[in-house]
């Protein structure tokens, strides 16, 4: 059995001896629109990739591009439910260290900048509302955006993805 992962491209890459050469644009894309937000836990098909682009669009533009990378490292390692997380001890480290490994491909700081974190908040409890149907103050989110949440297939969340991704590079 193999100690590395074969990606969408075509690389061969171990996680844990990743380096910046080894990060693709087209990876990422590929494998966030195919993963579903929640573990799949919600009324359509959500990708990583539509939920990214959301959040790139409400950070400031100097952060715009770490929004819309700010969950590239589930493209080698999946999206797990935070909770899931939580329980596995080393998860947040190997997860740090691809995300540190993706920052430095494209050039961005270390750590994610605040403004990130607050507009992926954001996004969290437009997805509570639309995407699972629930009100957000369940999961502690008091304030929250009402946001359109297209629940693109998989094909569109790709191209989405790689536009904004265009679009932000050519500023």
């Amino acid at each position: 059995m193999p100690r590395w992962m074969q990606t969408f491209t075509g690389r061969r890459i171990s996680v844990l001896s990743m380096r910046p050469s080894d990060v693709c644009l087209e990876d990422i894309a590929h494998a966030l629109s195919r993963l579903c937000r929640y573990a799949g836990h919600v009324k359509n098909f959500y990708s990583v990739a539509e939920h990214s682009v959301l959040v790139s669009r409400l950070c400031k533009p100097r952060d715009a591009l770490w929004g819309l990378l700010h969950d590239a490292s589930e493209a080698y390692l999946c999206d797990l439910p935070t909770g899931v997380k939580a329980l596995l001890n080393d998860y947040r480290v190997v997860e740090d260290h691809v995300q540190k490994i993706v920052a430095e491909k494209f050039g961005l700081s270390w750590p994610m900048p605040v403004d990130v974190h607050v507009c992926d908040s954001l996004v969290i409890g437009a997805e509570c509302k639309y995407a699972m149907g629930i009100d957000p103050a369940e999961w502690g989110y008091q304030v929250w955006l009402n946001l359109p949440i297209w629940e693109y297939d998989p094909p569109t969340a790709e191209r989405i993805f790689l536009a904004r991704f265009n679009e932000i590079m050519e500023r």
